[in-house]
């Protein structure tokens, strides 16, 4: 039986959005096993308790990716969110959203971005 992983939320960044249900997706720094803490995005329950699928990153991680959305044409916000979700759609190997996925072959494919 594998053993819950062990995990400290050792700051809360920002909610970045509440369900109905009261979980939410949050940034924070998350120490994952005794380690040193990294930047996580995911959703949690209300108590902490629950957690759902998400991704960690370094602190040069999330440097890029905040460069990267700030040197992005932000004149067009949902065709970057649609290319972040993507990505991280095929990080954690599922399937894209029918939106993200028409932007990920635009992307994928070399064609001229908007």
């Amino acid at each position: 039986m594998d053993a819950a992983p062990k995990y400290e939320i050792t700051k809360s960044i920002a909610i970045l959005s509440t369900e109905k249900n009261g979980w939410s997706k949050e940034l924070n720094l998350v120490s994952w096993n005794d380690r040193a803490p990294k930047y996580d995005i995911r959703s949690w329950s209300p108590d902490h308790q629950k957690m759902g699928k998400g991704v960690t990153l370094s602190a040069e991680e999330i440097s890029a990716l905040i460069a990267s959305l700030h040197g992005a044409n932000m004149r067009r916000p949902s065709f970057w969110m649609a290319t972040l979700k993507c990505s991280l759609a095929r990080f954690r190997g599922k399937m894209p959203s029918v939106g993200s996925l028409m932007i990920c072959g635009r992307w994928q494919s070399g064609r001229a971005l908007p």
